[in-house]
């Protein structure tokens, strides 16, 4: 790594190291994160400072990861461009929107930023556009624009999050823990929401959790981490089978998933 200061992109490089991984490895990935400790919130994950680490024990790809990572360098040289690249959805729907907007001006609000040159008609079209994706229908919710956060239940407003991130259109989503405030049956729905956006519109994400059910079954790499550390990564099915660092084996025997059992 060039030194920051010389270069003055060690931030930016920081950030984008888990896009390059990624987005390089596999078109529409899911990684999951597993094991990190609840202080490590999602806007520092692409920040830890073992970058070097990380892309070493992500051998596969590697070509194809730095490939994709300079040309997404390249487009998102300037902050905004990045913050467009890189969306993130917090875990707890009740404190992540602002209780002083409404869903028109939640959803929207990237929009304003990124596309400043869409009049409020079109910006108004693009924010229903994706309300409907996520399932949110003005026929089942009348003023729907027009409405506030305390309206919603909280697996609605994780769809109002999840809206206002996919309405930009991002090459990568950091899902920070996003169902573990739901109830078990609201999280199921959130779960095959993100996989059918996917599906749709070939997104990456980085998936942050503690739920090893959740994680085996959504993510195509696992990234286990301890103390900030990445201490063991790999294709999901594959390590889940056959964990090979202890902290790894110990997190699934206390789960029960013992290696090679559902």
């Amino acid at each position: 790594m060039a030194d920051d200061q010389a270069t003055g992109t060690g931030g930016l490089r920081r950030r984008l190291t888990l896009a390059f991984l990624l987005v390089g490895l596999l078109p529409a990935a899911v990684a999951g994160v597993l094991g990190v400790r609840q202080s490590l919130h999602a806007a520092q994950a692409a920040r830890l400072e073992s970058e070097e680490r990380l892309v070493a024990l992500s051998a596969e790809g590697v070509a194809a990861t730095l490939r994709d990572g300079l040309r997404i360098l390249q487009v998102a040289a300037e902050e905004n461009a990045l913050r467009r690249t890189v969306q993130v959805v917090f875990q707890d729907p009740f404190s992540s929107l602002s209780p002083r907007m409404t869903v028109e001006e939640i959803v929207g609000e990237g929009l304003l930023t990124h596309q400043p040159e869409l009049s409020r008609e079109q910006r108004q079209v693009q924010v229903l556009k994706s309300l409907q994706e996520v399932g949110l229908e003005g026929a089942d919710h009348p003023n729907l624009l027009l409405r506030y956060p305390h309206e919603f239940s909280g697996g609605q407003r994780q769809r109002l999050a999840i809206a206002r991130v996919v309405v930009l259109e991002p090459k990568l989503i950091l899902l920070d823990e996003p169902t573990s405030a739901l109830d078990v049956s609201v999280q199921k729905q959130v779960l095959e929401l993100l996989r059918e956006l996917q599906r749709k519109h070939g997104m990456s994400y980085l998936f942050i959790t503690h739920d090893l059910r959740v994680i085996r079954a959504m993510a195509h790499r696992l990234i286990v981490m301890r103390a900030g550390q990445v201490v063991e990564a790999g294709e999901t099915e594959a390590l889940f089978a056959a964990p090979k660092h202890e902290y790894t084996q110990a997190l699934l025997h206390a789960s029960l998933f013992d290696a090679g059992t559902e």
